[in-house]
């Protein structure tokens, strides 16, 4: 009997220690979750604007050089002391202003015309304020020296076209928003040389009997 007593009040001991340690434990993760609750709680506020802000981009555009006459048309044969005249129309069509103006001029293939700084082509650039008549050579407008007599040799590499290409040339320092670049072309080759053809045969590094082909690129800087 009591021995029964004894495993009686045994028993009751490990069920009420058990019960304590359950209440222990879930007032634990009570305890846990609360502080948890707590940790992620947060309180904030915001401020944006309505409607969205428009963004948009202004643009740099050359349009294709435009002929006026014969343009970049064939030059065919060429003698030194006589002048080759072309007329080209630029327009700046982008929305922005162009500047430092540089026009580079490569020939391909390379020549005595394009590798000789004296003998071989030179080539000058002037502007009117309108569209030149090339049937008469004349600018109804301002005529502006803007490229002085330049070799292809240095044109090889871009030129400036703000500062005459070094010359005194007046030069030109921006293109407007919508603005027309009335462009002559001379092209010359300076007649100051002398060649002398020997039993039929040119003589070394001649200017004669030769052919190239020039690309003219005109470029344009975004303006401020």
């Amino acid at each position: 009997m009591k021995m029964g007593m004894n495993l009686l009040k045994s028993t009751n001991l490990v069920t009420r220690t058990m019960a304590q340690l359950t209440v222990v434990a879930v007032s634990a993760t009570l305890s846990t979750s609360a502080v948890s609750s707590s940790a992620l709680a947060t309180i904030s506020a915001t401020s944006f604007n309505t409607p969205d802000q428009s963004i948009s981009t202004r643009s740099l555009i050359l349009d294709a050089p435009v002929a006026n006459g014969a343009g970049f048309d064939t030059v065919t044969a060429m003698s030194p002391g006589t002048p080759v005249l072309r007329y080209v129309n630029y327009r700046n069509s982008g929305s922005d202003s162009g500047t430092s103006l540089t026009l580079q001029v490569v020939a391909n293939p390379a020549t005595t015309l394009s590798t000789d700084g004296t003998n071989g082509l030179h080539i000058t650039v002037d502007r009117c304020s309108v569209a030149w008549t090339p049937s008469t050579n004349v600018c109804g407008g301002t005529t502006t020296t803007i490229l002085s007599s330049t070799s292809l040799t240095t044109l090889a590499s871009a030129a400036s076209l703000a500062t005459g290409g070094g010359n005194s040339a007046t030069g030109i320092t921006s293109l407007a928003s919508g603005e027309y670049f009335y462009v002559r072309y001379t092209i010359s080759l300076p007649s100051g040389n002398s060649e002398e053809a020997q039993n039929g045969v040119l003589p070394n590094g001649t200017i004669q009997n030769l052919t190239t082909g020039l690309k003219w690129t005109l470029k344009e800087l975004q303006g401020s």
